[in-house]
């Protein structure tokens, strides 16, 4: 069994250029052994924030391998809706938003703060990469 997951693992990850990987990965362990290292107290031992980075990267790493195996034209045909879920909670940050440092950016949800302006980040290159694409026969020739 472990062959086969091995085997299934190593054909997902050779989906994605090596060197983008790479370097991505190279990164992560090393912006964690920085917090780590820059975290450090005189007992040696480490704030708590440095497990919660972990464990955020740990998840971001799952998020990132849940959604890759999603077709781009399926996130195409529902861009209008995201990007509508994206102005929803934009809105939503006026009516229930928590204010931290004076600014109010940020929906809690319990034990974590969600910033809706981060989501919209990617519905915006998502809708914006959809349209470019449905305009792409007017654009080469340069109809109006």
């Amino acid at each position: 069994m472990s062959g086969l997951l091995s085997f299934r693992a190593m054909r997902e990850v050779s989906r994605f250029p090596g060197t983008l990987l790479g370097i991505c990965l190279a990164l992560l362990g090393t912006s964690l052994l920085v917090l780590h290292s820059a975290s450090l107290k005189p007992d040696g031992t480490s704030h708590p924030y440095v497990l919660r980075q972990v464990i955020w990267t740990c998840a971001g790493l799952a998020a990132f391998g849940a959604l890759s195996h999603v077709p781009y034209p399926r996130i195409g045909r529902r861009s209008l809706r995201l990007y509508m879920l994206g102005l929803c909670g934009l809105a939503a940050v006026f009516a229930v938003g928590t204010t931290v440092n004076g600014a109010k950016r940020w929906i809690s949800l319990g034990p974590i703060r969600v910033q809706p302006s981060e989501f919209m980040k990617y519905v915006l290159v998502i809708v914006l990469a959809r349209a470019i694409a449905g305009a792409g026969p007017r654009i080469r020739t340069g109809a109006a």
